[in-house]
């Protein structure tokens, strides 16, 4: 393949994906907030308890003065417009439980908002638990939604929850009553519930694959059972669990098992049990970060930046204990403050998304290099563990192409099977993590690429890949087909033309 030809496909691409990246969903004028001098905040509503009570403490230290004109939106439409920028309508601060990715980090960039600072503020862990004396040791996400779930796969539908015993459920568990006790619906541990185990648990059964749409699936998976289900405000959930016959299941923070003096243990989720180490070092996975973006310049947002990085709030001393979380590590906490001290903004500055944007975008929406250095193996072996990537993210095969002659040559074409949540989403960046762990070299991390490509255009919002059509050989070849979200037809946008 001659050079003019890669520089054209990649001028090409490049001007496609400014296109669909420069897109936001329009927000309805319900929706608008009112044009004033106060600062906008937005908080996602997931773990809204927890961070109400940050955003509190944190405008109380900084002795902001302006007042606070707070709205909620689940975390990714909060981020979109942050990151959308309007004059007198988007929000100064956002504090959110889903960290910003590269596209939106762009997106924010092209919108004037090149001046970013992000402060990670600590870490949620659900912890499940039980009464000393239980038989109960550990259970599986999957074992824990067949467990609460209102209604559970059977053959190629869904019927009524009937297990009362967890054996029931699984036949290497005891035969003791089902008993959970959940957060109360409205507080960010259910949310995280859930998102975590929940949706984790039934993700990959093969009739909730089957649901299309996000939602439904969604709803399908964090319904539980009323009668095997109990749901607490969180300030009785300790007391109540103490007092539960045992080997009832219950939803804690690591400040809740301290206090128990004992008298509750930890299960095992998945094998892992969820110590502070497992959980700062990722290996208990049924955790997560919340976040404070802001726009740097004013000084009252200056000052909140300020009082977010200081010990006294995210250190071990601070609101976060209280609050169920987990402080960062010492060294962690430092690392941001030394970060943004150095750069002026915390990774999201211009110079950071213009380096994205050159060494990720562009080459994971054109494949030529990586990939002729390392060609698909015959047969497409290989593929594998692409192909379970694609089911991850939500996509199908729906065609095979292999020939052998003077040139050989191989494809793959994959069809959108359902839409992603945002739990399918954080969930996939945790699978793509573990697999650049397991799989190093230049054709896995090619797929990755493909994959992220992907992600980066539902993570702006507003468009969706319904088709994605790719050649491993003679020559690496991809293309996306990139339709606003509602449509199915569209033109491909394929990254191998010349």
């Amino acid at each position: 393949m001659q050079c003019s030809g890669t520089n054209h496909a990649r001028r090409a691409l490049s001007g496609a994906l400014f296109a669909v990246l420069a897109a936001t969903q329009p927000v309805s004028a319900e929706d608008r907030p009112p044009a004033s001098q106060s600062l906008r905040v937005m908080v996602s509503v997931s773990g809204r308890s927890v961070l109400d009570g940050l955003l509190q403490t944190i405008a109380n230290r900084a002795g902001v003065s302006t007042q606070l004109a707070v709205r909620y939106a689940e975390p990714l439409r909060a981020l979109r417009e942050f990151c959308h920028n309007e004059a007198g309508l988007s929000p100064d601060v956002v504090l959110v439980s889903h960290r910003m990715q590269p596209a939106l980090a762009a997106e924010c960039a092209r919108n004037g908002a090149q001046d970013v600072a992000a402060v990670e503020l600590g870490r949620n862990a659900l912890i499940l638990a039980v009464r000393r004396g239980s038989d109960l040791t550990g259970l599986t996400s999957r074992q824990v939604y067949l467990a609460i779930a209102r209604e559970v796969p059977y053959r190629d539908d869904f019927t009524r929850n009937t297990a009362v015993r967890w054996v029931d459920v699984d036949a290497s568990l005891p035969v003791q009553d089902i008993r959970f006790q959940l957060p109360m619906r409205d507080e960010g541990s259910r949310a995280t519930f859930d998102s975590l185990v929940l949706q984790g648990g039934c993700r990959h059964e093969r009739v909730v694959k089957q649901v299309f749409d996000a939602q439904q699936r969604t709803a399908r998976c964090i319904t539980t059972r009323s009668d095997r289900v109990r749901e607490l405000p969180r300030p009785q959930a300790l007391k109540a669990l103490l007092d539960a016959p045992i080997g009832t299941v219950g939803v804690l923070s690591q400040r809740e098992l301290i206090q128990s003096g004992g008298e509750l243990v930890p299960l095992k989720l998945d094998g892992i049990e969820p110590s502070v180490d497992a959980i700062n070092h990722g290996m208990y996975e049924y955790s997560n970060s919340y976040w404070l973006y802001a726009k740097r310049g004013p000084i009252e947002t200056e000052r909140i930046i300020a009082e977010a990085l200081d010990d006294a709030v995210i250190g071990p001393q601070g609101p976060l204990t209280g609050l169920g979380l987990i402080p960062l590590p010492t060294t962690e906490r430092e690392a941001q403050r030394s970060a943004l001290a150095k750069t002026d903004s915390y990774g999201y500055g211009l110079g950071a998304v213009l380096e994205w944007f050159t060494s990720s975008a562009i080459d994971a929406w054109h494949m030529f290099g990586v990939g002729a250095s390392q060609p698909m193996p015959p047969h497409m072996a290989a593929a594998l563990d692409f192909v379970s990537l694609m089911d991850i993210a939500g996509y199908q095969v729906t065609g095979i192409e292999s020939s052998i002659g003077l040139i050989p040559d191989a494809g793959m074409t994959f069809g959108m099977a359902r839409e992603m949540s945002d739990a399918d989403h954080a969930y996939l960046e945790r699978i793509l993590y573990r697999d650049s762990l397991a799989r190093p070299g230049a054709l896995a991390a090619m797929q990755r690429r493909i994959i992220r490509s992907i992600m980066d255009v539902r993570e702006v919002g507003g468009f969706e890949v319904t088709k994605v059509e790719i050649d491993f050989l003679p020559l690496p070849k991809v293309g996306l087909m990139v339709t606003p979200k509602g449509r199915t037809t569209g033109r491909p946008a394929d990254a191998g033309d010349e």
